[in-house]
């Protein structure tokens, strides 16, 4: 008859520090990731608000828009067809409050009587 004996041993992890600090390196790069992930999916939002109220404001004036929710709208000052955003008064980036111009261009957009431009004319 054989005999069978049992031996039990127990077992220690030892972590090195290179262990460690690959544990804490792994970590910062995850957290990096994913603050860069975070961060470009605000901008994401933000951008898509934008274009949102500028296309809305468009809307509400009923002037056509481009793809990125800019108007295009023939500038008074200058002679020439622009796709802009509008802001919360209705004006486009451009708008320069000592040009009688400017002033009548804006003028136009709340009347809705602004010139606008179709891009499969030009």
């Amino acid at each position: 008859m054989i005999a069978v004996q049992r031996v039990h041993t127990t077992s220690t992890i030892v972590f090195s520090d290179e262990t460690i600090a690959q544990r804490m390196s792994s970590r910062r790069r995850l957290e990096r990731l994913l603050q860069a992930k975070f961060r470009a999916a605000g901008m994401q939002i933000e951008q898509a608000k934008q274009t949102y109220a500028t296309t809305k404001r468009a809307a509400e004036a009923d002037i056509p828009t481009d793809e990125n929710g800019n108007a295009r709208i023939v500038c008074r000052r200058y002679a020439e067809r622009r796709a802009v955003g509008l802001d919360a008064s209705g004006r486009p980036p451009c708008f320069d409050p000592n040009s009688q111009d400017c002033q009548g261009c804006v003028e136009d957009i709340q009347e809705g009587t602004i010139e606008t431009w179709d891009p499969r004319r030009w």
